[in-house]
């Protein structure tokens, strides 16, 4: 059901997110159906990519210009992502030039928030082993808070959304030095 919702808008993102990303980066791709869309777009590129989504892997399974890094952890059953101390633990040994980010909610109030705990604290790690951040986000996102923090908005280095995005969140990040791309 998530996969079909925004289909359209989650294909802008992709296409948005893939011209930000240089070839030969090494990549980390966080779970979710954005983030899957995106796993479809890079297969164009030559890359590095440790996804966590066993969608994602899929995606870029088998393409010859894709290093596939898979990292350890336990699959969450109603999502396909991989979580847990293995996932964690798989981050604290590499080094990503960029690591996408999709979250559950993002606002300038709660900052980028996940629903499962686990999922935030592999996102948290994620960005942790990159140099940069880019949070890929619908604007739909901007409108909810889940219960585990992932961390502050201002401390993304670029947002990719669409262009219903309230316009109170593209004023405050670009003002904090966030770079942000509407699509």
């Amino acid at each position: 059901m998530r996969e079909i919702e925004m289909a359209e808008t989650k294909q802008l993102l992709a296409a948005a997110v893939a011209k930000l990303v240089r070839s030969g980066e090494a990549v980390a791709l966080d779970s979710g159906t954005t983030c899957v869309e995106i796993a479809r777009v890079l297969v164009g590129t030559r890359l590095n990519v440790m996804p966590f989504s066993v969608q994602a892997i899929g995606a870029l399974f088998g393409k010859s210009n894709i290093n596939l890094i898979t990292p350890g952890g336990s699959v969450r059953h109603d999502e396909g992502s991989i979580t847990g101390p293995l996932a964690e633990a798989s981050l604290r040994s590499v080094r990503f030039d960029t690591a996408i980010i999709s979250p559950c909610g993002a606002s300038p109030e709660d900052g980028v928030t996940a629903h499962d705990l686990q999922d935030a604290a592999v996102k948290r790690a994620i960005i942790d082993a990159s140099r940069r951040t880019i949070l890929v986000a619908d604007s739909s996102k901007f409108s909810r808070s889940a219960m585990a923090a992932v961390c502050p908005l201002e401390s993304i280095d670029i947002l990719v959304t669409d262009a219903a995005v309230p316009a109170q969140v593209v004023e405050r990040l670009s003002a904090g030095g966030v770079e942000v791309v509407v699509v």
